[in-house]
């Protein structure tokens, strides 16, 4: 039996020295201004931007991130429309004022695509385990180029399909990301 204890611990002294435990993960949560806004084909896009650097907890980690683990965007959406929607979220580098989905789309990343809608009245909240599986983990490296660069970027709600007319109201949106950090 000392010799299965000898050998559990000489093997976390290796997965120790082989970089196992040497990260830390760390959650951000930024809650997105403002908290409803209206989204529609026949009004210009709000942009909602982010800085990073607004939080303490972002600026005492930020030369320790190493990746990004994991992100969810929070919320609810209400259909106030009479077609299906889709709500994406997009985002551009640095602080842009994009005012429709085409400009969007030629220059933004999709990161998060939601369900479909049905019309009006239908409406869903986004808690975490709903919205972690929505991410598009094609934009993850993306998106951390920005949180490890200056922390400042833009989001953008659309609508999913191009040229439907759609209305939808957006509420109490928040970012949780996940990022893993030295120890």
């Amino acid at each position: 039996m000392r010799f299965v204890a000898i050998l559990v611990f000489l093997a976390v002294i290796a997965a120790a020295g082989c970089g196992v435990f040497d990260s830390k993960q760390v959650t951000l949560s930024v809650a997105v201004q403002p908290d409803s806004f209206v989204v529609a084909t026949t009004q210009p896009l709000p942009s909602l931007p982010v800085d990073l650097t607004t939080l303490p907890e972002y600026n005492s980690i930020r030369s320790s991130i190493r990746g990004l683990s994991d992100l969810a965007i929070l919320g609810r959406v209400r259909n106030n429309g009479l077609t299906f929607i889709r709500p994406e979220y997009w985002f551009t580098p640095g602080p842009t004022a994009f005012v429709n989905a085409t400009q969007v789309r030629l220059n933004g990343t999709m990161l998060w695509a939601g369900p479909e809608l049905a019309a009006s009245p239908a409406s869903a909240e986004f808690d975490w385990n709903k919205s972690a599986g929505l991410v598009h983990r094609d934009a993850f490296d993306a998106f951390f180029a920005e949180i490890q660069g200056d922390g400042a970027f833009t989001l953008y709600v659309i609508g999913a399909i191009t040229g439907t007319n759609y209305t939808f109201l957006m509420q109490d949106p928040r970012l949780v990301m996940v990022l893993d950090t030295e120890p």
